[in-house]
């Protein structure tokens, strides 16, 4: 992809937005690395990501997606999870990042269940939204940690043997291929709360890369005109923060390791303790060139910033922050995180970052993003001057 320069004034207004955007150890070989795509300028010069792919659904006309725990039962009922569908279809959001939860879907080995998966699938692309399909952590009957391990921790770490792994992506991508093209192996893995190599006090980026390219091997092997995404790194990818344990330099380290060839698109979850959303993009970005990885787009899956903070302001900081993305081109897509409110379910904390509170109902940040979607599409379709 071919970014726009840098206007050194309008990188000084982004950095003023620091507090506005939250948050088997196979070793990979070295190969070269297919050319990456490019995406096309519209006559406004917008750049937007290519969209040839019909799997894309709405995301072939913006590059706005949210993310949705819409397999989590406990979370979304059935008729809540259509309610969500709904909205997301209406907001005019392009694509919803789910988790496909090898653990959820296979608890018993040999034993799959994909019915609700099934669903959420149909009932997604019917309305016309492109999924990015996260291929998310362990079984816990197939985790390398001992039997004494929690739940939890069981899941976030590594495969005892990655054909098993490899097993369970193959089947997963062939299922999906006519309705999915994007796929993210993992998230955060320099993240210790996701990601966990037993027994070791950080993340061990040599177990993620074994991951990555077993997954990237196997979904390109089903589907070849599939893209295969970076797990989303924590922050930058470079510096850890003082709420969360990150590994330091990680991103240098896949590098360092080989990653190179096993993903198409380098994706970061920008949070504020990690400095200012420019300078966190160009700090990936950075390593990226350092090992000639410069050209590969840059998706950030996770942004956001939490409302409780921002008061009677928080709406028009939404529209700000998403406006200034469309102003430097600096990310091919943004995902939100998240669609709704959480509630503090299966230990995750209470955010209050949700385009919808908890009891589902819409919040003024919801018509903000839809606002800055439809300003988007007149942008880039030249009815309105850049």
């Amino acid at each position: 992809m071919t970014f726009l320069p840098r206007h050194p004034l309008l990188a000084c207004l982004l950095g003023a937005l620091s507090l506005l955007v939250a948050q088997g150890s196979t070793r990979a070989q070295s190969e070269s690395p297919a050319p990456p795509e490019t995406g096309a300028a519209s006559p406004a010069g917008v750049r937007h990501p290519p969209n040839d792919d019909p799997r894309l659904g709405a995301g072939k006309d913006n590059p706005f997606g949210v993310n949705a725990l819409l397999f989590w039962t406990h979370f979304y009922s059935a008729e809540q999870r259509k309610e969500a569908v709904r909205v997301l279809q209406a907001s005019g959001i392009g694509m919803v990042r789910l988790h496909f939860m090898w653990d959820q879907i296979e608890p018993v080995r040999g034993s799959r269940d994909w019915s609700l998966v099934d669903e959420v699938v149909h009932e997604v692309r019917a309305a016309g939204i492109g999924i990015l399909g996260v291929v998310s952590g362990s079984a816990a009957w197939a985790a390398r940690a001992p039997d004494h391990a929690t739940h939890r921790d069981r899941v976030i770490t590594p495969p005892l043997d990655l054909s098993l792994f490899t097993r369970f992506v193959d089947d997963l991508v062939t299922r999906y291929r006519d309705e999915i093209g994007y796929w993210e192996i993992w998230n955060e893995p320099n993240n210790r709360d996701f990601f966990h190599s037993w027994g070791q006090r950080e993340p061990d980026p040599g177990d993620y890369v074994g991951i990555l390219r077993a997954g990237f091997l196997t979904a390109k092997k089903v589907d070849p005109t599939c893209k295969v995404l970076l797990g989303g790194l924590a922050g930058d990818g470079i510096q850890s923060t003082p709420t969360h344990e990150l590994t330091v330099d990680y991103l240098d380290k896949l590098y360092r390791l080989g990653a190179a060839p096993y993903f198409d698109i380098l994706n970061v979850h920008p949070y504020p303790t990690t400095g200012p959303y420019e300078v966190q993009i160009e700090r990936a970005r950075a390593v990226a060139r350092r090992y000639g990885d410069g050209d590969k787009p840059i998706w950030v899956t996770e942004a956001h910033f939490d409302f409780k903070s921002q008061g009677a302001s928080r709406p028009a900081k939404v529209g700000l922050l998403l406006r200034r993305i469309l102003e430097t081109d600096s990310v091919e897509r943004i995902f939100w995180y998240n669609l709704r409110d959480q509630a503090g379910l299966d230990g995750i904390a209470p955010l209050d970052c949700g385009l919808l509170d908890f009891d589902m109902k819409p919040k003024p940040a919801l018509e903000t993003y839809r606002e800055v979607i439809a300003e988007w599409k007149r942008r880039a379709t030249g009815e309105e001057p850049r």
